[in-house]
């Protein structure tokens, strides 16, 4: 779309641009594309052993909230969400934590 502004100022002198705008829709992420990500962040999580305690503890907490907001948002069932926590108690458990 093609938009053209004028501007006028106090003495009446006028400037004209004009400009092309262009409106992208990006879709928000499947259900599915989100549960591949949250579990890809696990399964990463899980395979670095150069991951600190506190560092990794961190990620699985961002990991838990994650989860919990699809949930409430109705875009993981009741089941999806407690396999999800329940790998993450996993990797807590292997960690020690």
């Amino acid at each position: 779309t093609t938009v053209t502004c004028t501007a006028t100022d106090a003495a009446g002198q006028q400037v004209t641009a004009t400009f092309t705008v262009t409106v992208t829709h990006k879709a928000p992420p499947t259900i599915a594309e989100q549960m591949n990500a949250l579990i890809g962040e696990v399964t990463a999580l899980s395979a670095d052993r150069n991951v600190t305690g506190s560092l990794a503890a961190q990620h699985l907490v961002n990991f838990e909230r994650s989860v919990e907001r699809l949930a409430q948002k109705g875009q993981l069932t009741a089941q999806q969400s407690a396999s999800l926590l329940q790998k993450a108690q996993a990797i807590r458990a292997a960690l020690g934590q």
